[in-house]
């Protein structure tokens, strides 16, 4: 990526950051779909047994939650951080970014897309930039376990990651993703707070 920060503000992470609503994100529809895939296959082991059967689906739910809750959090931070942030965008790369959006979602405006575009952008150098300034790794060892455990808990294949260094590549991306948003979880304080909206009971 060409596009990239050019100036990056000093940090307070004593100061909270308020966020008012749950981020949907295809990393996380992406887990999702594989939570149900490793559940479904942990259950075929156990069925009958209800208490170890409870337990699959709680696991699940509370993984899903917690990540769930992570990124929430992180979009949170990205976007209290955005305005104190210059960028600069390689155009050449960021039109080539709204045209591919457009082409995948044939209903939304050029506006919409380069908003979309704009914001891709932004989280992406965001979360590259923490990624590199708390020096976030991922090694061999851990993507071999991560991919090891995969197979054991879906039975799925996971010969194309071994043998395709491309995919491989993408495993330990997104197991750095996973690190950095633990990591900034650890470092900001971040307040969840949900708008609540009570209807009136029709009087008669």
């Amino acid at each position: 990526m060409n596009s990239k920060i050019v100036s990056f503000p000093d940090i307070d992470y004593s100061k909270p950051i308020i966020a008012n609503n749950l981020e949907f994100t295809s990393e996380l529809s992406m887990l999702g779909l594989q939570l149900f895939s490793m559940t479904e296959n942990s259950l075929k082991n156990v069925r009958g047994d209800k208490a170890k059967e409870s337990k699959i689906i709680n696991d699940m739910f509370n993984t899903w939650n917690f990540n769930l809750f992570q990124q929430t959090a992180f979009v949170a931070i990205v976007n209290s951080l955005i305005p104190q942030i210059k960028f600069e965008m390689d155009e050449e790369e960021f039109s080539k970014h709204i045209e591919l959006i457009m082409k995948n979602n044939t209903n939304i405006s050029k506006e919409q897309a380069r908003f979309l575009a704009e914001k891709g952008f932004q989280y992406g150098m965001i979360w590259n930039y923490f990624s590199n300034e708390w020096k976030i790794v991922v090694s061999n060892e851990e993507v071999d376990e991560h991919l090891e455990n995969y197979y054991k808990t879906t039975n799925n294949s996971i010969r194309e990651y071994k043998t395709n260094n491309a995919e491989y590549e993408k495993v330990r991306m997104n197991l750095r993703m996973k690190k950095t948003f633990t990591e900034a979880n650890e470092k900001f304080i971040v307040i969840l707070q949900m708008p609540i909206t009570i209807k009136k009971k029709k009087q008669d």
